[in-house]
């Protein structure tokens, strides 16, 4: 969830659930921003293959 966080959004992801950690206080734009990119990050979390996992290697 770095892309969010360079977005200037915080999220924190626990297990197979994403919280939203926006401000207290915020616009009916501020928050469609913020959603947006929540949104932008969870695709991009689910398009990168794992750290560490061995999508496109080739087995034996």
């Amino acid at each position: 969830f770095q892309a969010a966080l360079e977005q200037g959004v915080l999220l924190r992801p626990i297990g197979n659930t994403v919280y939203v950690m926006p401000p207290y206080v915020m616009t009916d734009d501020e928050l469609r921003y913020v959603l947006k990119v929540a949104g932008d990050a969870v695709d991009i979390a689910t398009q990168a293959p794992a750290k560490g996992s061995d999508v496109g290697v080739s087995l034996p």
